[in-house]
């Protein structure tokens, strides 16, 4: 049946209703309400009893989430119930008029059930949900971001009232082929128009369950350095040293190259290149930068002591002989006050020491063209 088929609506009034009807209707239904919600207290309380026997939080979350549900069927069976009982013709009573069939107030009766039943299945997995968030992935140490949680529960019941309401349309015999197309063709221009927004969905969805970054890294995303703030569906926001914060759509930072300070852990392995003059005794030289770099990590709490710092004869170059000195730090985030400290100590140690750091130097030889 399709929506163009309605011909007329039958009017309420064309029912014959005293004002006595009504009060004794309200009656009925208060008296099979208050029954009703009597039973449900007592399914609560049997259900609590035998819930508190059990390990688990699952079926104490599963009778929580029943409960909004119990009650809002108890609304529809008692106005059911009081309606078959003294208005029996008022089931049948057609609301519209259809050229194939009517919609009569059973049909609405039994379109409100199917709503209240979609209710109660989307309670139980939202129970499910909020029970493995809160038990198995603290167990398990998995990080379940917070901000997963709201996407999964509204992609669940919009699934889930979808389907029912397309039960519901079923039952009132309109087609929903046609509409179906429909929405297919505007879910299409609607996906071409927001291609930009649902790229940076699916991103910040990535971002959010395959966790690259977390909030509180310190990360370098293509010579742009800081701490994430935040990850949200659309853009990440990452604050810099100079105390800004830096706005990057989430669908270009899964494509860009993330250099992740923080994960798996804030340890770092740093390196200092020295060059110093052709000559001065290499063994020398690594006596005092070993001297040099013991000395400053015995002071800072920054330098991790796990690992004993090298130094070792790296390359010749063109005018100076190059030495590195490869050291472990706890944190990536403390590198510049500890290397500032190195350095100045360093230079001091070759000055003290009399081993020349040479200028760049370039030697041009000149010849006499006249002799020949």
């Amino acid at each position: 049946m399709k929506f163009d088929e309605i011909i007329n609506i039958n009017p309420i009034a064309e029912l014959s209703v005293t004002l006595f009807d009504i009060l004794l209707f309200l009656i009925v239904f208060g008296l099979i309400l208050i029954i009703l919600n009597i039973l449900i207290q007592i399914y609560k309380k049997l259900m609590i009893h035998i819930t508190e026997k059990t390990k688990t939080t699952f079926d104490n979350k599963l009778l929580m989430g029943t409960l909004s549900p119990l009650k809002y069927f108890s609304i529809i069976l008692s106005l059911f119930i009081a309606c078959s009982l003294l208005f029996p013709d008022f089931i049948n009573f057609e609301l519209y008029s259809l050229k194939q069939g009517g919609i009569t107030v059973g049909h609405m009766f039994l379109i409100l059930s199917i709503f209240g039943f979609t209710y109660l299945i989307k309670s139980i997995v939202y129970s499910a949900i909020d029970w493995y968030k809160d038990e198995l992935c603290l167990k398990s140490r998995i990080k379940f971001d917070s901000q997963m949680i709201p996407i999964l529960r509204k992609a669940t019941a919009v699934v889930i009232y979808s389907i029912g309401i397309m039960i519901a349309l079923d039952i009132l015999g309109i087609e929903i082929g046609p509409l179906l197309a429909g929405l297919g063709i505007g879910g299409l221009a609607v996906a071409l128009a927001l291609q930009d927004t649902l790229s940076n969905f699916f991103a910040g969805l990535y971002m959010i369950t395959d966790k690259p970054i977390s909030k509180g890294d310190y990360i370098s995303v293509d010579n742009l350095a800081g701490y994430v703030e935040e990850i949200s569906w659309r853009n990440t926001k990452i604050k810099s040293w100079e105390n800004n914060i830096i706005i990057i759509p989430n669908s270009t930072l899964s494509k860009s190259t993330i250099i992740n300070y923080t994960n798996p852990h804030k340890s770092v392995i740093r390196i200092l290149k020295i060059s110093v003059s052709y000559d001065s005794d290499p063994d020398k030289v690594i006596k005092v930068l070993k001297k040099t770099i013991d000395s400053v990590g015995q002071k800072d709490d920054t330098f991790d002591k796990s690992m004993q710092p090298i130094v070792k004869f790296s390359e010749f170059m063109d005018s100076a002989i190059e030495f590195k000195i490869i050291y472990k730090l706890n944190d990536y985030t403390k590198r510049i006050a500890f290397e500032d400290t190195l350095k100045l100590e360093v230079f001091k140690a070759l000055k003290k020491n009399k081993i020349e750091i040479p200028y760049p130097i370039r030697m041009v030889y000149m010849r006499d063209t006249k002799k020949r």
